[in-house]
């Protein structure tokens, strides 16, 4: 029926909580079944007791990463989730996002595996995959999941977008995860939450460990929506700006026009005008058109010489056997070819 229906699309779009509130403070919201908002009353709660104990466990790692010398900032969700939203649980998320120095990748996971992680088995290769996934379970059996990048993304042409020390530069503080958890500032983060909205144009998401494909996830977009809303006339000026020089403007417009088709989100003409007018032809435009085998290409497209890319498709087509073996759920090796 419309009410289940309604329920399992909230639940795959990550608004469950969001949409209680909306309820909770709306004129509206009494006009709703009882029955369905109960459903998202409880969703709410169960988020807003989980987000205590993510919210302990966050500060703890990264005061263990201070401790062992390595910077870092948070990225997507969490810290989005505290410095955008009224409540930090209403920004639902599976894990914490957390990007350090490439060279300080190896001091990062040993901090990490000394609070008690365990890394899950990687595709390895230097060149596949930009990231290490690492979980545990908590006192009360809840699960705990930090995803390590040491890139931006494992989409070679967004890789190399941006820098950790360009990013630290202008980083912006998240006081209530400790005094000295960071996370890029709000035009960096916008053009983050673009680009990370491109990716699932090509790579499902997960709930409840099922795949769906959706890049306009809404919770992904109304983190746009809410940073577009934070940014001053310099700072859109700054974003047109930066899009233009990392060759992300049909990104950048892609990502804030479905924001405002969905949510009527407010974008300066001028900048619109900027991101659409035409220019040098931008690689990583190429991931916005459908395809898998489009956004394999442009990955090999986007490194420099044939050796790089000759090593990203044996890195592909030729994973480490234990990845393989966790991925498919069995332990018969002959399987491997």
């Amino acid at each position: 029926d419309l009410d289940r229906d309604l329920l399992e699309l909230s639940a795959l779009h990550g608004v469950e909580a969001l949409l209680h509130h909306g309820l909770e403070g709306g004129e509206t919201g009494g006009t709703w079944p009882r029955a369905l908002r109960d459903q998202f009353r409880g969703a709410a709660r169960n988020a807003a007791a989980r987000e205590l104990l993510v919210q302990r466990e966050v500060v703890d790692i990264l005061q263990r990463l201070a401790d062992a010398g390595v910077d870092v900032l948070l990225l997507k969700g969490t810290p989005l989730a505290y410095n955008l939203y009224p409540q930090p649980y209403l920004r639902s998320r599976g894990d914490t996002d957390l990007l350090v120095p490439v060279a300080q990748r190896e001091a990062a996971g040993q901090a990490l595996r000394r609070a008690g992680f365990r890394a899950a088995e990687s595709a390895g290769g230097s060149l596949a995959s930009y990231q290490s996934s690492y979980g545990k379970q908590g006192r009360l059996g809840e699960a705990q999941v930090i995803d390590l990048h040491w890139r931006l993304s494992n989409a070679q042409a967004f890789a190399g977008a941006f820098g950790f020390d360009e990013l630290s530069a202008d980083a912006a503080p998240v006081p209530r995860l400790g005094p000295g958890a960071r996370t890029p500032c709000a035009v960096h983060a916008l053009l983050i939450a673009c680009m990370h909205r491109t990716t699932h144009l090509h790579a499902p998401y997960y709930v409840g460990g099922v795949g769906y494909q959706e890049a306009n996830r809404l919770i992904w977009l109304y983190d746009i929506h809410l940073l577009a809303g934070r940014l001053s006339p310099a700072e859109w000026a700054c974003l047109a700006e930066i899009a233009a020089a990392k060759g992300l403007r049909a990104v950048c417009l892609h990502g804030l026009e479905a924001t405002r088709d969905r949510f009527g989100t407010r974008i300066p003409a001028q900048v619109t005008t900027r991101l659409g007018a035409p220019g040098p032809r931008e690689l990583s435009a190429a991931y916005l058109r459908p395809g898998r085998l489009r956004q394999h290409l442009t990955d090999i497209r986007a490194l420099p010489g044939w050796g790089r890319r000759l090593r990203l498709m044996r890195e592909w087509f030729l994973p480490p056997a234990d990845y393989l073996l966790n991925k498919y759920e069995t332990r018969r090796r002959w399987l491997l070819p």
